[in-house]
């Protein structure tokens, strides 16, 4: 009995201690690249957006792409006191990328930019984190704890990853949104329910929320139906819960996306407001 007790918990503990070493590695190389790494112009874009969305409401600066990871890693600035005024030209002509700088470097103290970046990057590493869970999570799915460990060491000690989910900027929130759409999709897939409905209209709305590319996610979904169709039918017709997904799937869809729009627009039905550009 004692021998079988060794042998179950040995494989867990071994696990253990490998993901929690990557881990470690991983806050420690964030640590340093957030103290170390220079600023870059689409960071002070991304968080001076996020600023003026979270205190303002007015969804004009960036407006080419959805907020919700500009107001994500504005969050934490919250707590500091950054008023913005918006005479500079670059405002009038939509020049974000200037305004970005004008506001960190000009109209807020420098210890108070940096303090906002170093919050705005460590919010970026819990992003990180993010991916590295649903990436743990498939893998383990797909492969089992072995292969777990080895996609999230993979994925932890590529320096292209710690240097992206490190920077104040959107591409990592939008993987991670978009990562977990995707598996909420084949969960949904293999065991078609209200449950696993739920979360995938939840997480995808996340994504579109979060990069426009995610809607390039639309034309994978359908591939994937139509290469794994007779499965997919199989799963379906032995769904208990097929009725109430013909009833309420599309109304859960609908509110889960009005819901969470609302939710990232601050209740506002109209959020680009009026913003007309001066001539340059």
């Amino acid at each position: 009995m004692f021998q079988k007790k060794i042998s179950w918990l040995l494989p867990v503990a071994l696990l253990s201690a490998l993901l929690s070493a990557l881990l470690t590695f991983y806050l420690y190389a964030c640590s340093q690249w957030i103290s170390y790494a220079s600023h870059t112009g689409d960071e002070n874009m991304h968080l001076s957006a996020g600023l003026i969305k979270l205190k303002y409401g007015d969804y004009t600066m960036g407006a080419y792409q959805p907020p919700l990871i500009q107001l994500m890693l504005a969050l934490p600035s919250l707590r500091h006191a950054t008023p913005i005024t918006f005479d500079h030209p670059s405002w009038r002509v939509n020049n974000w990328h200037i305004f970005g700088d004008v506001i960190l470097y000009e109209q807020f103290p420098r210890a108070l930019t940096a303090r906002l970046l170093t919050e705005a990057r460590w919010m970026g590493c819990l992003l990180g984190l993010g991916v590295t869970a649903f990436t743990f999570l498939w893998s383990r799915s797909l492969c089992g704890s072995l292969g777990a460990a080895l996609a999230c060491g993979l994925l932890l000690l590529d320096p292209n990853f710690i240097a992206n989910v490190c920077s104040a900027r959107i591409d990592v929130g939008g993987v991670a949104f978009s990562l977990l759409a995707l598996w909420s999709f084949f969960r949904l897939l293999h065991a078609p329910a209200l449950k696993t409905w739920s979360m995938f209209c939840i997480a995808f709305s996340l994504a579109l929320l979060s990069r426009a590319y995610a809607i390039l996610l639309l034309p994978f979904f359908a591939l994937c139906l139509a290469i794994g169709w007779p499965s997919i039918a199989a799963n379906w017709q032995a769904a208990p819960q097929r009725a109430a997904l013909r009833c309420y799937g599309l109304p859960l869809a609908a509110a889960s996306f009005f819901i969470l729009l609302m939710v990232v627009y601050q209740g506002e039905l109209r959020p680009i407001m009026d913003h007309v550009p001066a001539e340059a």
